[in-house]
């Protein structure tokens, strides 16, 4: 299956898990605003904060990103309206500015992309709706380090997190300090393997491995294993961010 078929695929997916009406019972429709994060002078990064249909959120779920276009990414696109049918709000927004990608050199080291994370973190304390709520990280490889990172500064006040592959510079991470409970997802390649092993002997805090195999994949192939990885990750943060059980809320 080719790169776009899989996009349209994915956005078909997503059309035809919303609730078509409002009325009659139905769950409201999310809603969608775009979230604009100063992260220094001039450096401001760009995202969009998803409020689930259901009012309140159970709980609110950062996902940062360092691509070319993450807001316009069926995977990214798929992954938030999953965790809005759950209930769940979900920030997700470009570690990077449009100059700072046509760089020669981005700055796409896990200690800037950490920080620009956990101010992305107190920009969710400062909006009304999400303001107080449980806090969860989701991250896919190429922003794991650097999530891990944060979350190892944010310690207790971090309820979960998910990755989705995981890479070598994780272990550069100081993970003894990560205190939020993991939920590792990879593909089932071979050096995926000794990477999570290596990880997980580094973990204090609770932790737990799932090999979905194909889940690697994410802009490829078949669509399905992508959605099973973020049936398992989105069931991860409803365990820990509020402790209620999902399997009512998502679709199969």
């Amino acid at each position: 299956m080719t790169s776009r078929r899989l996009a349209a695929y994915m956005v078909r997916a997503m059309l035809a898990t919303r609730p078509l009406t409002r009325r009659n019972g139905a769950p409201p429709l999310d809603t969608d605003r775009e979230a604009h994060i100063e992260v220094a002078p001039d450096v401001v990064l760009n995202g969009r904060l998803t409020l689930p249909g259901t009012t309140p959120p159970r709980g609110v779920v950062a996902f940062p990103t360092v691509s070319r276009e993450p807001l316009r990414s069926a995977y990214n696109r798929l992954a938030v309206s999953t965790l809005a049918r759950a209930g769940f709000a979900a920030l997700l927004f470009d570690c990077l500015t449009s100059d700072e990608k046509g760089s020669v050199v981005p700055p796409t080291d896990p200690s800037t992309v950490a920080q620009r994370l956990l101010t992305a973190t107190r920009y969710l304390g400062g909006q009304p709706e999400v303001a107080g709520l449980p806090l969860g990280y989701l991250t896919t490889g190429t922003a794991a380090a650097a999530v891990m990172s944060a979350a190892a500064e944010m310690a207790s006040d971090l309820g979960a997190i998910a990755v989705l592959g995981a890479t070598a510079d994780l272990l550069e991470v100081e993970l003894e300090r990560v205190q939020a409970p993991v939920l590792l997802v990879v593909g089932g390649r071979p050096d995926d393997f000794t990477c999570v092993d290596r990880v997980r002997s580094r973990l204090s805090c609770p932790n737990e491995f799932v090999v979905v195999p194909g889940s690697h994949k994410l802009t490829e192939g078949d669509p399905r294993p992508v959605r099973r990885a973020l049936m398992l990750i989105t069931r991860w943060f409803a365990a820990h961010l509020d402790g209620q059980p999902v399997a009512e809320l998502i679709r199969r």
